[in-house]
């Protein structure tokens, strides 16, 4: 069974896809609470926190993505007065890139998926 070129990256951006994924989990269950201190001055993390707390495995990855957002675009929730910007300038690098890269790749691979599946019809 030969494979072609479009599956072969097909596979190869699907597994990088739950690489990614799992990071992810990694960051939302065991590096969230440090992330979450570091933005504590911040309005829009008090109060996802307050409505996301109690919900459990869905409202862990609700906040992470949350605080990934706010650090991906930051000038955005800086400008609305939502965000602190001692808290980002503070904010590890570390830390930043757990929360950011994982937002950012599952973006990338979600996109190639579908140019792959617009090419393969």
């Amino acid at each position: 069974m030969k494979m072609e070129t479009g599956q072969i990256v097909g596979f190869v951006v699907l597994a990088v896809f739950i690489v990614n994924s799992c990071i992810g989990l990694y960051a939302s269950h065991f590096k969230l609470e440090k992330m979450e201190a570091y933005l504590i001055r911040s309005k829009y993390i008090r109060d996802i926190n307050l409505r996301l707390l109690g919900t459990g495995y869905y409202g862990r990855l609700a906040r992470f993505g949350n605080v990934a957002g706010c650090l991906l675009f930051s000038q955005f929730w800086i400008r609305r007065g939502l965000l602190d910007p001692k808290d980002v300038a503070y904010f590890p690098k570390g830390l930043k890139l757990l929360a950011v890269v994982p937002l950012v790749t599952a973006a990338l691979c979600f996109a190639a998926l579908g140019v792959l599946s617009a090419l393969a019809a």
